[in-house]
């Protein structure tokens, strides 16, 4: 198989990469079985011939990819669409793949994530029908909600409290309530 994990940059795809290999290390089994090129983000099964390999959207072998795994990170920060329109589009050639989109929201409505999160909330609310190729979650509070309020922080942030510090969120609010442009 051909899995990818991509961002707008080299360092945000390397994220997912280095989080790959610190579990590939710790398990005996698959580091065996696995060669990892640091260098080229790229790690493969020797077992199996899987290619896994850490993409940037600057990448310029982006064309002509059959991912039967897509990981995009942060897609948001993307300026461009082709990395994702050529991983999206080459999953034709799997028979079962599967790709994930994980980003905050872009602050441009014709972004192909505003895209994916219009498409995701359209089909929650019932305007569009249910779509089995498709799942979308959004983590988002109504337009009209209290910015200071920790229920709205909550409803944003999933994992708050958990790997997403309460405290930080806290100092940053209240520089933001002095310093406006922080709002």
């Amino acid at each position: 198989g051909q899995i990818f994990s991509a961002a707008s940059d080299r360092a945000q795809a390397s994220i997912l990469f280095n989080e790959m290999v610190a579990i590939i290390v710790r398990i005996p089994e698959f580091n065996e079985r696995c060669h990892i090129k640091n260098f080229h983000k790229e790690i493969t099964d020797l077992e199996n011939g899987s290619v896994y390999t850490a993409l940037s959207s600057d990448a310029r072998k982006a064309h002509g990819l059959s991912p039967s795994f897509f990981c995009f990170d942060e897609l948001a920060q993307s300026k461009s669409r082709e990395l994702f329109d050529n991983l999206q589009t080459g999953v034709g050639a799997r028979a079962e793949p599967l790709g994930i989109v994980i980003s905050t929201q872009s602050a441009d409505p014709n972004h192909v994530l505003s895209e994916l999160v219009d498409y995701a909330l359209s089909i929650e609310d019932g305007t569009l029908p249910p779509d089995e190729s498709f799942y979308g979650k959004v983590y988002t509070a109504p337009d009209d909600a209290d910015p200071w309020a920790k229920e709205t922080w909550y409803a944003c942030n999933p994992a708050l409290g958990d790997f997403r510090s309460l405290e930080e969120l806290e100092k940053f609010a209240e520089q933001a309530q002095k310093l406006p442009q922080k709002e």
